[in-house]
């Protein structure tokens, strides 16, 4: 993933659409927005993929799925 895209952000059951507005290079760490409150994130998470190639949240390590939105 890369900063502009757009991408449907699922977190703790719910989902919401948002934008990458930061990414590394690798595109391991991502900073998404989005105009809503997602399991205690106002607008923006960072996230950064394990391992496992699953995006994390920062704060409580959990799951977020990231689908690209056309």
């Amino acid at each position: 993933m890369k900063a502009g895209d757009r991408v449907r952000i699922t977190y703790r059951g719910r989902s919401v659409v948002g934008k990458v507005i930061l990414a590394s290079a690798n595109g391991a760490s991502l900073a998404l927005e989005f105009e809503a409150f997602l399991g205690g994130y106002a607008g923006m998470i960072p996230v950064m993929r394990d391992g496992d190639g699953i995006y994390r949240d920062l704060i409580a390590s959990e799951p977020v799925q990231l689908d690209l939105v056309q």
